[in-house]
């Protein structure tokens, strides 16, 4: 506080030890964390390079493993370090930060109105998933579609969240009035809820 001191952010490293065995690298969870990533930093002048500290990894994908800055590097210097060192959600300026920029990312209205009541099913019909399956499903549709906002109509989507890009899944849970799920990763989703959504 009360200096001028600034620094230009050039590079986030992210160390992922899922993705140090590429085992994530084609995985939907993996791609995820990556768009919102992108989706955190993006417009900032000049551009904020991210990259994973597990280089040549996977050979594979060339965005994540073989860019060119690291190649052949085994050691990286900073003129400013920073490193998160617990786990921390943060507060709602962060969240609201944070679905401002994914908003503008994916294309999604600000000041839209959330219009829908999302059930949403773990798994597709073939993935051949038996855990966290509702034990109605049909049942738990009509109920929903037959009693609630019965004064407000609204359009009832179910759908599995997987398959789905990042900003596709932004964009459902953006236009959400309510969402019913299990627990489980999709309700990190949850930040692309409006305000008066739940």
């Amino acid at each position: 506080a009360g200096t001028s001191d600034a620094f230009t952010v050039s590079t986030i490293l992210l160390e992922d030890r899922a993705s140090a065995t590429g085992n994530m690298s084609v995985q939907q969870g993996f791609h995820y964390k990556k768009a919102s990533i992108d989706a955190l930093v993006a417009g900032f002048e000049p551009p904020i390079h991210v990259a994973f500290m597990q280089q040549g990894a996977m050979p594979s994908k060339d965005d994540f493993g073989r860019e060119p800055p690291w190649v052949g590097h085994s050691s990286v210097c900073f003129d400013v370090l920073l490193q998160k060192g617990l786990a921390y959600a943060g507060d709602w300026r962060g969240a609201e930060l944070f679905r401002e920029k994914v908003y503008d990312r994916c294309g999604i209205e600000h000041d839209a109105e959330a219009d829908t009541i999302l059930i949403v099913v773990h798994g597709t019909a073939t993935s051949g998933r038996t855990t966290r399956r509702w034990y109605d499903q049909e049942a738990l549709v009509e109920s929903v579609k037959a009693r609630a906002f019965a004064k407000s109509p609204r359009t009832v989507l179910v759908k599995a969240m997987e398959g789905l890009s990042f900003c596709e899944q932004a964009a459902l849970y953006a236009r959400s009035k309510v969402v019913i799920t299990h627990h489980g990763a999709s309700l990190a989703n949850g930040y692309f809820l409006r305000s008066d959504s739940i």
